[in-house]
């Protein structure tokens, strides 16, 4: 189903209360946008925090070069 709303000057949209219970979305919760190729998805964020030590690796970093790296893989999203 697709549903309309309007976007304000200030680039604000208000997401349709079907899409937020769909999401399970709360007052004031974070929002993610993707954009892959020429569409964008909405979806709840993820607590960054709450996914630590989920994922094993033989590689270790500091918080420093994580940073780095993680900031050159979203760099080349807007590269495109």
């Amino acid at each position: 189903m697709t549903y309309t709303t309007n976007l304000t000057q200030k680039g604000q949209v208000t997401i349709p209360i079907q899409i937020r219970k769909f999401l399970g979305l709360k007052p004031r919760e974070k929002i993610t946008f993707t954009k892959i190729k020429d569409k964008v998805t909405i979806a709840p964020a993820k607590d960054f925090l709450s996914l630590m030590g989920s994922v094993k690796s033989p590689l270790k970093y500091t918080d420093e070069e994580a940073d780095k790296k993680v900031l050159s893989y979203i760099k080349k999203d807007y590269e495109k």
